[in-house]
């Protein structure tokens, strides 16, 4: 049994020790007048996500996390002789929940294992969202190249997080990566939100989980803007149809016909 706990605490610090000498890219500062330019006279591709892709919204429960943190601090006991593992979590942000930067080993799996105990519910998908409308904005018309600007979006978090009693708040963390080698442009935009009322699960799911459907999209119109709003190109519409969260068909739609977009 002991031998057991520590294999699996063992493989869990893995991948934990790995994502901690992971490369992140810096963000450059403000772009210049220069590389505004240049990104107006040129394409903008927007990259589709993978096939296949998933964005579980993640349900972190009060009792899982004190579940998780008796786990590992067992099997930490049993193999490391004893560390104290805090219960406080030091950042309150969407993305810094689970956020391993500058954390210990120690609290690295912890923060594994609470993640691991998450639940999952298959409901609106709040980055699809976001690269569909920055999609339909630049129809793609040309392959991703060294002399256009990229853009391309990665979820960090989005989770219910415990709140007090039984609520929960609704959370929604992502990257927005613009590449333009030709300008030397590489920067991560970070766009976060968290909602101001706390409720209930059932709350939160109620009407087909339409509360959830709504901030999602909500949350995709407001960080496809953010990454406009920085290169200095017109806002998307707040009141305009927004795409549905439904996963696409195996068919990708064809844009062919579509002309080229340059801004």
């Amino acid at each position: 049994m002991k031998r057991a706990i520590i294999h699996n605490l063992w493989t869990a610090s893995i991948p934990v020790m790995l994502a901690g000498c992971a490369f992140f890219p810096k963000s450059d500062p403000s772009l210049t007048p220069e590389q505004l330019a240049y990104v107006r006279t040129h394409n903008i591709v927007v990259q589709p996500l993978p096939v296949g892709y998933e964005e579980p919204l993640l349900v972190h429960t009060r009792s899982g996390k004190i579940g998780a943190d008796i786990g590992v601090s067992v099997a930490a006991s049993l193999l490391f002789g004893g560390i104290g593992f805090s219960t406080q979590s030091q950042n309150d942000g969407p993305r810094d929940r689970f956020s391993n930067t500058n954390q210990s080993l120690a609290e690295a799996i912890k923060r594994k294992a609470r993640q691991s105990a998450a639940e999952e519910i298959h409901s609106s998908e709040p980055t699809r969202v976001l690269n569909k409308l920055l999609a339909e904005r630049y129809p793609v018309t040309v392959a991703p190249n060294n002399d256009n600007l990229t853009i391309s979006t990665s979820p960090v978090a989005w989770h219910l997080y415990y709140a007090t009693g039984d609520t929960y708040t609704l959370e929604y963390a992502s990257n927005i990566t613009l590449t333009l080698p030709a300008a030397n442009i590489r920067h991560t935009l970070r766009c976060d939100r968290k909602s101001t009322e706390a409720l209930s699960r059932e709350q939160w799911q109620a009407d087909d989980a339409a509360r959830i459907r709504d901030y999602a999209q909500e949350t995709a119109l407001q960080c496809a803007n953010q990454a406009l709003d920085f290169l200095q190109l017109p806002r998307l519409p707040t009141q305009q149809a927004l795409p549905q969260t439904a996963p696409p068909l195996d068919t990708a739609p064809t844009q062919a016909g579509a002309a080229t977009t340059k801004q």
